[in-house]
């Protein structure tokens, strides 16, 4: 028995037209990621850089900065994409 889950993997066929149901599946998958993403890191940083919580293996203020720096490099732009498609600023 493995440890481990399998990872699942869906394969997406290359539409032939622009009409075909998967790239509006791969946008809707894409802004699900983006919203749930911020919840998973914004814990995980706080999680790590705490010295309360983490003692003496808790992440040090420039490796800290760094990943709240990186985590708004990500943030960011998905944040501009899902307002301007909820704006309906974006073709469809």
């Amino acid at each position: 028995m493995l440890d481990t889950p399998a990872p699942a993997t869906i394969l997406v066929p290359t539409p032939s037209s622009p009409s075909s149901p998967a790239p509006r599946f791969l946008l809707i998958t894409q802004v699900v990621l983006a919203l749930q993403l911020p919840v998973t890191l914004v814990p995980l940083i706080k999680a790590t850089s705490s010295r309360a919580l983490m003692g003496h293996h808790a992440s040090s203020r420039l490796l800290a900065g760094a990943a709240w720096c990186c985590a708004g490099l990500v943030f960011v732009p998905g944040a501009v994409r899902n307002a301007a498609a909820a704006a309906g600023v974006l073709g469809k």
